[in-house]
């Protein structure tokens, strides 16, 4: 799934971005999906950019726009664990995304673990989430849903610099 840098790279006028990562072997996820069997489990795994709700005060999940909406729809009409790789945890924290979608985990990034974090406080800047966010690193149930944060290895300096949060590369075990 594409993030906001590969966002921006792609704006910046190098659309070939996807067919480059294609040619390398990997699957490109934008508002798409795969059903895969791995060691005799079936997954479907899906990525997203969007927000999975509609911007319409509250996020309502059932108002998000037509594509997201018909997209998430598909995705969750199967009877397998389903795993959404969306860039932005905030697709499926703000409003009722977490109660509305079936979705079994959600892997994101975005918030660089707070960019910065304090001691005994945790990470001071959540980006959509704002100053002192509640999702930022590790696993959290969220009704329906769980979801897992990165840190990745990102920095958002434009906002602040990275500090006191280490890079990371996330290997999850599904069991």
């Amino acid at each position: 799934a594409m993030g906001n840098q590969e966002e921006s790279y792609v704006a910046a006028g190098h659309s070939e971005l996807s067919s480059v990562l294609t040619d390398a072997g990997a699957k490109v996820l934008d508002n798409a999906y795969v059903d895969v069997e791995i060691c005799g489990n079936l997954l479907r795994v899906g990525g997203m950019y969007d927000y999975a709700f509609g911007l319409d005060g509250n996020n309502t999940a059932s108002k998000a726009p037509e594509e997201i909406r018909k997209f998430l729809e598909n995705f969750q009409n199967i009877n397998r664990a389903k795993v959404m790789i969306s860039h932005r945890p905030d697709s499926f924290i703000f409003g009722d995304a977490s109660s509305y979608w079936d979705i079994d985990l959600v892997v994101s990034g975005h918030v660089h673990g707070g960019q910065v974090v304090i001691p005994f406080l945790g990470g001071l800047y959540g980006m959509d989430q704002g100053w002192f966010p509640e999702y930022v690193h590790g696993t959290y149930i969220k009704d329906r849903l769980q979801l897992f944060l990165t840190s990745g290895l990102g920095s958002a300096d434009e906002v602040l610099p990275r500090f006191n949060n280490r890079p990371e590369i996330a290997v999850l075990t599904l069991v």
